[in-house]
């Protein structure tokens, strides 16, 4: 009993030192809207003094449409690389369902080629199924 306690103790401390270090693998959260405008202001008041507020409101806007712009096309792009994923999928389930059916297909035909090869032989009802899997089996 008492092993099994310090095993125990053991077994939660590592549990707990590998949980921080998963946790310490995060990444980090991206920026915010706030934090977005203030990186805006503060770049575009190195390029154009405060004081002029309209080039200053220019800059400022210029890059927020920037970013915007590319967050539309990043987002486009993986759109269209999920479509093509998902496109590739229903492809590849397709073919496989064909495959499936035409391994069905051609099963039964040849139960079927069983079933009346026992009817020619005339074999007792009793005795079919095993003829058949037989049959089958070949």
């Amino acid at each position: 009993m008492r092993y099994s306690f310090s095993l125990f103790a053991a077994a939660l401390g590592l549990a707990l030192c590998a949980g921080d270090a998963v946790m310490a693998q995060t990444s980090p959260r991206p920026p915010t809207k706030r934090e977005l405008m203030r990186q805006d202001s503060e770049e575009c008041a190195k390029q154009v003094p405060r004081l002029y507020v309209e080039p200053f409101a220019d800059c400022v806007f210029k890059r927020q449409a920037a970013r915007k712009a590319a967050a539309k096309q990043e987002k486009a792009a993986h759109r269209a690389q999920r479509k093509l994923e998902a496109d590739a999928a229903r492809q590849a389930r397709h073919e496989q369902n064909r495959k499936q059916i035409e391994q069905i297909k051609a099963d039964r035909a040849k139960r079927a080629e069983c079933s009346k090869q026992a009817r020619a032989q005339k074999l007792p009802l009793g005795q079919r199924p095993n003829f058949i899997a037989s049959c089958m089996s070949k």
